[in-house]
């Protein structure tokens, strides 16, 4: 009984868009975007999107929210007929690798990456590569590093340790500059 109470006091605190109908034209800053479908079975329902200001049209009212980069904000959608939709927006960043998510930043009490977190770190690092390197393509093809940057996320585990997520990036890279070299690995120095 309690916890239907305190549902009910969240529900009512969120602010409260009414539309005639299930699609409300959705404008991002600016810019007329797709439309939104009201979608009451999905709890909340979650637009992310880079833009700073976001506005919802239906046929009878207007929300309209400015967000900054990783803030959310929730609303509901009434529908005539009674049907409610939870929704939340959240802002992403314009370049999520010069202002990260602040959840991908926060690591856990083992000192362990989850796999989010290392695929967000091996994605920042070949960014920063391709940001920083005056000719990246020089150095290896593109088939070539896109697939190692493959292979290394896909044999991620649920979580890691930096020096593992160094290695298990690093391991592979060498594996195949070692092979097409034609030298072994353990008598190669760098």
């Amino acid at each position: 009984m309690f916890l239907l109470s305190l549902a009910s006091i969240c529900v009512a605190q969120r602010p409260v868009m009414k539309s005639g109908n299930d699609k409300v034209a959705l404008v991002l800053d600016g810019r007329q975007a797709d439309y939104w479908i009201v979608s009451p079975q999905i709890d909340p329902d979650v637009l992310e999107t880079p833009a700073r200001e976001v506005v919802f049209v239906s046929d009878i009212d207007t929300m309209a929210l400015t967000l900054d980069e990783w803030e959310t904000a929730d609303f509901d959608i009434l529908i005539t007929g009674g049907d409610r939709s939870h929704v939340q927006v959240r802002r992403l960043a314009a370049n999520p690798f010069e202002n990260p998510d602040p959840r991908l930043l926060d690591i856990a009490p083992s000192g362990k990456l989850s796999r989010e977190q290392a695929r967000f770190d091996i994605d920042a690092l070949v960014y920063t590569l391709s940001q920083v390197h005056p000719d990246i393509f020089s150095v290896c093809s593109q088939t070539e590093l896109f697939t190692a940057e493959n292979e290394a996320k896909a044999s991620l585990p649920d979580s890691v340790t930096r020096l593992e997520l160094y290695r298990r990036a690093n391991s592979r890279h060498d594996r195949r500059r070692a092979y097409k070299s034609g030298i072994p690995l353990q008598r190669r120095i760098y």
